[in-house]
């Protein structure tokens, strides 16, 4: 079920954030503590030092829309942009998420890292999670399924 706007605490379940870049991101809010995974499709072609987190769930800790930043298309001027507009666990087709996320270390410790996606392009919310190798999206057929171009 494709939605334009979901406060993922409140509405408890497994969303599938479609960006405007190649990677997708898995939000899970089912259970006590939320999670998030990133599917990357160029793991390899796009490297970043968060890598070894990719395709595997981590602890979301917190998640902050952005404010509209464009509208129809248009980037707003700095003036324009509602920067009191940036709702807690709420994801929106046409803002920034800011992701919080926590990871453990092999040695038992924890670090914290922030992932900011692209523009969210949809967002599906998703019965049952996809196959290990389904995860990442390909370009082509986010274009064919959600009509988004990916640079």
């Amino acid at each position: 079920m494709t939605i334009t706007e979901v406060n993922v605490m409140d509405e408890p379940g497994l969303y599938l954030v479609v960006s405007s870049s190649p990677v997708s991101y898995y939000v899970d809010t089912r259970f006590a503590r939320p999670r998030v995974l990133r599917a990357n499709p160029n793991l390899f072609q796009y490297a970043t030092e968060f890598d070894e987190t990719d395709g595997r769930w981590v602890e979301l800790t917190d998640l902050v829309s952005l404010p509209f930043g464009e509208r129809d298309g248009v980037p707003l001027a700095p003036e324009a942009i509602d920067w009191d507009d940036t709702p807690q666990w709420v994801i929106r087709v046409g803002a920034r998420p800011l992701m919080a996320c926590r990871d453990h270390n092999p040695d038992g410790s924890t670090f914290a890292f922030p992932w900011q996606p692209r523009l969210t392009a949809a967002i599906d919310r998703l019965e049952v999670p996809p196959a290990d190798d389904d995860l990442a999206i390909s370009p082509q057929d986010k274009i064919a399924r959600y009509g988004v171009e990916t640079w």
